[in-house]
This record gives structure tokens, sequence and C-alpha cells, in this order.
């Protein structure tokens, strides 16, 4: 469980910063498209290095973790792309809220509720 765990906070940890990152890069320099997106994977990498390498997950822990993450962002992402299906029919977009806002943000919420559920449970 502590593998999946680094490689999906490496994934969102890449989702959320590789685009900062190459805007960053793309507005500071004149340099050929290619050439900036290799220079962007660099902090990158070298951000999901730090992440495996200081990231000692409990085995409990990291089960909270992913079980908040999954539930959480399930049911936001289910929300998300069925809830504009059903009040806006009319809008062929709609499904797109719940791929890229509601279950992402779902998913990062949950693996902060289930790391308070855990600290909880381990207090007692």
């Amino acid at each position: 469980m502590r593998i999946l765990t680094k490689i999906i906070v490496s994934i969102f940890l890449f989702y959320f910063t590789y685009p900062l990152f190459l805007v960053t890069f793309h507005y500071f320099t004149e340099i050929n498209e290619n050439v900036f997106r290799i220079i962007a994977l660099l902090p990158e990498l070298f951000l999901i290095f730090l992440l495996w390498k200081k990231l000692k997950l409990d085995p409990s822990q990291s089960s909270y973790t992913m079980i908040g993450g999954v539930v959480i962002g399930f049911v936001f992402f289910i929300s998300g792309f069925l809830g504009p299906i059903i009040f806006t029919p009319e809008s062929n977009q709609g499904p797109l809220l719940g791929i890229f806002v509601t279950g992402p943000l779902g998913f990062i919420l949950g693996i902060f509720v289930g790391q308070t559920i855990w600290f909880k449970s381990s207090k007692k």
C-alpha cells in the first residue's frame, strides 16, 4: 500500500506542478518548446525523488489515506460527472467537470480526511 500511495501522490504532484513549471519557464525564456518541456520536467523529477525519499508512511496510515482519497474522490467524481448530465442535459461539456475538477479535488480532500481519521484513531 505504501508504494501505491507514493505513486498516486507522485502523479498528483506532477499533475498540479508541472504546468506551473512549464508556464514559468515558457514565460521567462524564448527557446524551443520541446527543450523547455524537458527543462520543466527536471524540477518535477527532483520533487518526486524527494517525495519518495522522505515519505515514510506507517502501513495503517497509508491505508487510511488511500481509502479516504479513493472513496471521497469517487463520490466527488460521480457527483461532478453525473450532476451536469442530470441538471443540464443540453450541455455537452458537463462531464468534464467531474473528470478535471471535482474528481481530483475530491481525492485530495479525501487524503486529508483519511489522514485526520488516522490521526484521531491513533491517539486513542
